[in-house]
């Protein structure tokens, strides 16, 4: 049997297309539901797979829509000349990742949403593409944590007394990787190796500034240091997602800038919030690894850690394994 681990988008999508797996969507998914909702920028490209994907998927057919980024750096509120451009690049990454480049590093290329500050995506209320494949999917789902992976005998363990086991052929990792290891009894070292930041996101309403309503910009980034709030997403009747890249009390950050008014609805914290770095110093990481680590594939943006793939990316490399291993696809046949 093969099993995905994780409920999230990801292990959502891997499942569509390989109608044998089972995922293991872990036991507080309805109450991680109520972030689906929040808005954030959350958003598919439009490709033709992915197009195709999401017209099936939801029933119906799919406009797209340009995404516009903007940035608010000292005087500037949306777009920044391109001299400065790159200083807001770095000082973004910095800010959200917790670290300090040299001088002479070259800004990752992930930073700033890859430095593309207008794209085209698929138009659609993003939380209801997670809520359809959900729906589609939960007779296959088993809403229990993992307790515990044994992975030289294959089996995974739902509590802590090791009842019911499941034995795997394959398991498919979406959920972050070192929260991976840090369940697999004899690797719980491995863990350590990846480095992340956390961020706070607080889901409310916000009535101004008139300027940030007017403004054709879907979310803007606020790469200032001595700002504990990073961006800001525009969401219907004036809601709004905020994300933090330390625990700070939202209304007297904003306040100073252009809070007027408003309400917080919900508050809550990505321990992963953002990918730093995965340790490649000892050799160990890249050669000692277990002989039946054909049988692990990590997938999805926190299963690989890497934090430049985007969901239609996720979408190609789900149907493309799908196809090669000649499994039904549940109505993606050309």
């Amino acid at each position: 049997m093969s099993y995905v681990i994780g409920g999230g988008l990801a292990g959502l999508i891997w499942a569509y297309f390989h109608p044998q797996t089972e995922i293991i969507a872990g036991a507080d998914l309805e109450e991680r539901q109520k972030d689906w909702v929040i808005p954030l920028p959350k958003y598919i490209y439009d490709t033709p797979q992915s197009r195709r994907f999401l017209e099936q998927v939801l029933g119906e057919k799919v406009k797209s829509r340009t995404v516009n980024v903007g940035i608010c750096y000292k005087d500037y509120r949306g777009i920044v000349p391109p001299k400065i451009r790159d200083l807001c690049r770095r000082l973004y990454y910095e800010k959200t990742r917790g670290v300090k480049l040299e001088k002479e590093k070259p800004v990752p290329k992930e930073a700033m949403g890859s430095g593309k500050f207008s794209f085209e995506v698929l138009d659609f209320p993003f939380h209801n593409l997670e809520q359809e494949l959900l729906e589609l999917m939960r007779e296959r789902c088993i809403f229990s944590n993992v307790w515990k992976f044994d992975l030289a005998n294959k089996t995974l363990f739902l509590d802590e007394l090791g009842n019911p086991s499941l034995k795997w052929a394959e398991i498919v990792v979406t959920i972050p990787q070192p929260d991976f290891w840090a369940l697999c009894k004899g690797y719980e070292e491995r863990a350590m190796f990846f480095k992340s930041k956390p961020v706070w996101i607080y889901d409310a309403d916000f009535s101004g500034p008139d300027w940030f309503w007017r403004s054709p910009f879907d979310y803007f980034l606020f790469p200032d240091p001595t700002l504990s709030f990073f961006r800001i997403t525009k969401g219907p009747d004036k809601r709004v997602g905020i994300e933090f890249s330390e625990e700070k009390d939202m209304i007297s950050q904003l306040s100073s800038l252009f809070w007027k008014e408003g309400k917080i609805w919900r508050m809550t914290v990505l321990r992963h919030g953002k990918i730093v770095s995965k340790h490649s110093g000892s050799l160990s990481w890249e050669v000692n690894f277990p002989p039946w680590s054909e049988e692990i594939r990590f997938f999805g943006r926190f299963g690989t850690w890497k934090s430049d793939l985007k969901v239609h990316d996720l979408i190609e490399e789900a149907c493309g394994h799908a196809r090669k291993m000649s499994e039904p696809l549940e109505g993606m046949q050309k």
